[in-house]
C-alpha cells in the first residue's frame, strides 16, 4: 500500500466513521445500534489499521513509524473499548444518539493527530478537535445537571489551556522561525521568547493532563460526565496529551533541558497532590480523578528519565493508566442505577456480593491502580521507578514509593465497601444488566490487566522499537 496513504488511513477511518454516523443520524435518528454499530467498526478498523503504516514512512506534518503506530493503535484501542462500555449505559439513559458515537470518533481523530503530529499547525488544529469534542460529549446527558455543570467547567478552562498553548506555538515560531516542531525547539534556544513559548506550552499541556496545579478542573469535570465519557477523558485524551508532551521531551533540545526543573516541581506536586486529595474524598468519581492526578506524576517521572532510559517506560506508563482507567471508570458505569452514576464510597456497599462479575472486575482495576501484583499497574510503577533510579531522580523516585504506599490506603477503602455487608437500612439499587458489549469490555479489560501485568514485553518491544526510530 502507498506509504503516503498507511500514514493517514487510521485518521481518514476515523473522519469517515464520524461522517457515516452523522449521516445515517440524519436519515433515521433513532437508530441507536447502527451508530454504535459503526463506531464500532470505524474505530476498530482504525485500530488495525496503524499496524499497516509503513516504518520509516515520515511525512511532512505526520510521523507514521513505530511511535506514532503505538499511540494510534493504543487511541483506538481506547475509543473501541469506551464504545463498548457505553453501549448500554447510553441506551439506558436515553443519549444513544449519532452525535454521541460521532463525537466519539472526532475525538479520537484529534487524539491520534495530536500524538502523531511533527508539525506545529497539526498540533494546534487536533487540540481543538479534540478539546471541542469533549466539551460537548461531557454534557451528553443534556436532562441533568450535573454534567452541564462539568462541561461549561471544562470549557472555561481548557478554552484558556488552549489559548496558551497556541501563543506558546507562536513565540516558539518568532524565536525559530520553523513550524517542524522538534526543528523550532532545537533553534529556539534558552533565552528569552523561546523559553517563554515553551512554558506555555508546558502550562497549557499540564491543564490536558492534570498536572498539578493545573488539575483543579478535574475531579469536578469527572464527578460530573457519565462515566463511560470520563473513561474516554482519563484513558485516552490524557495519553494523547502526553503523547505529544513526550514527543517534546525526545527532542532533548536545550529549551526542553531548560524546563527540566520546573518538571520536577510539578511531578512532586502531582504525586503529592494527586495521593492526598483521594484519601479524603467521598466521592468515588474525585478519588478516581485525584488517583489519575497521582498516576500522570508517575507518568512525567518516566518522560524526565528519557534522556537516560529513553521512551519505553513512559510509553509504558501511558498504556497502562489507559487500560486502568478505563476499565475502573468503566465498571463503575455498569455499576450505576439509570438515574445517577454511582458515587459516594459508601454507596458501593455490597455490590460486590450482588454484581460478582462486574464488581470483580472494578476491584481488580482498583488493586491496578494500587499497583499490586501480578497487574499492569504493578510492572508499570516497577519499570518507572527503574528508569528515574538510573536517570538519577532518587528524590523524586523516594516521594513517588511513599505516595504509592500512602495511596494504597484510599483503594483498600473502595475495596472495603464493596465487599462489606449490604446495609440493611439501604436497600441495594437494581442495576441493568451490562449487555454483550457491556460483558465484552469487563472481559477485554480483565486480560489487558493482568496478561500485560505478566508479560509486558510485547509492549515494551513495541517502545523500545519506537525509540530507534522517533524522528
Amino acid at each position: 500500500m502507498n506509504a503516503l496513504l498507511t500514514s493517514y488511513l487510521p485518521m481518514l477511518i476515523l473522519g469517515l466513521g464520524a461522517l457515516a454516523v452523522f449521516v445515517c443520524g440524519a436519515l433515521s435518528p433513532t437508530r441507536g445500534t447502527l451508530f454504535r454499530s459503526i463506531a464500532l467498526l470505524a474505530s476498530g478498523a482504525a485500530c488495525l489499521s496503524a499496524l499497516a503504516m509503513v516504518p520509516d514512512a515520515t511525512q511532512t506534518l505526520v510521523d507514521a513509524g513505530p511511535y506514532a503506530r503505538f499511540f494510534t493503535a493504543l487511541l483506538c484501542g481506547v475509543a473501541f473499548v469506551c464504545l463498548l462500555f457505553a453501549g448500554e449505559y447510553a441506551r439506558l439513559r436515553g443519549f444513544e444518539r449519532d452525535e454521541f458515537h460521532a463525537l466519539i470518533l472526532l475525538a479520537t481523530l484529534g487524539m491520534v493527530m495530536l500524538a502523531v503530529s511533527t508539525d506545529w499547525i497539526m498540533f494546534a488544529i487536533a487540540l481543538e478537535i479534540l478539546s471541542l469534542s469533549l466539551y460537548v460529549l461531557i454534557a451528553s446527558r443534556r436532562e441533568k445537571s450535573l454534567p452541564l455543570e462539568a462541561a461549561i467547567k471544562y470549557f472555561v478552562l481548557g478554552a484558556v489551556a488552549s489559548s496558551m498553548v497556541f501563543f506558546g506555538i507562536a513565540l516558539v515560531y518568532a524565536a525559530s522561525g520553523s513550524m517542524d516542531l522538534a526543528a523550532s525547539l532545537v533553534k529556539s534556544g534558552t533565552q528569552g521568547t523561546g523559553l517563554l513559548g515553551m512554558a506555555f506550552i508546558l502550562i497549557g499541556l499540564g491543564f490536558k493532563l492534570s498536572l498539578a496545579p493545573m488539575h483543579l478542573w478535574t475531579p469536578d469535570v469527572y464527578q460530573g460526565a457519565p462515566a463511560p465519557v470520563a473513561a474516554f477523558l482519563s484513558g485516552g485524551a490524557k495519553v494523547a496529551a502526553f503523547a505529544a508532551l513526550l514527543r517534546l521531551a525526545m527532542t532533548q533540545s536545550p529549551v526542553w533541558t531548560a524546563v527540566e526543573p520546573a518538571l520536577w516541581a510539578l511531578t512532586a506536586l502531582s504525586l503529592v497532590g494527586g495521593t492526598l486529595g483521594a484519601l479524603t474524598q467521598p466521592s468515588a468519581k474525585r478519588m478516581l480523578a485525584y488517583s489519575s492526578v497521582t498516576h500522570v506524576g508517575f507518568m512525567v517521572l518516566a518522560l524526565l528519565a528519557v534522556g537516560t532510559a529513553g521512551p519505553g517506560p513512559a510509553m509504558f506508563a501511558a498504556a497502562a493508566l489507559a487500560v486502568m482507567d478505563v476499565a475502573v471508570f468503566g465498571c463503575l458505569g455498569l455499576l450505576s442505577p439509570i438515574d445517577q452514576d454511582a458515587d459516594l464510597v459508601d454507596g458501593l456497599r455490597g455490590l460486590g456480593r450482588s454484581q460478582p462479575g462486574v464488581a470483580g472486575v472494578l476491584a481488580l482495576s482498583l488493586l491496578t491502580l494500587g499497583g499490586l501484583p501480578p497487574t499492569i499497574g504493578f510492572m508499570s510503577k516497577l519499570v518507572v521507578f527503574k528508569a528515574a533510579l538510573a536517570a538519577g531522580y532518587l528524590w523524586l523516585s523516594v516521594i513517588a514509593v511513599a505516595m504509592a504506599i500512602v495511596g494504597v490506603f484510599y483503594i483498600l477503602r473502595v475495596l472495603a465497601a464493596l465487599y462489606a455487608e449490604p446495609d440493611e437500612n439501604a436497600p441495594l439499587p437494581v442495576l441493568a444488566a451490562p449487555g454483550a458489549s457491556g460483558w465484552l469490555a469487563v472481559a477485554i479489560s480483565a486480560l489487558l490487566m493482568i496478561g500485560l501485568g505478566v508479560a509486558p514485553m510485547p509492549v515494551l518491544d513495541a517502545a523500545a522499537l519506537a525509540f530507534k526510530t522517533i524522528p
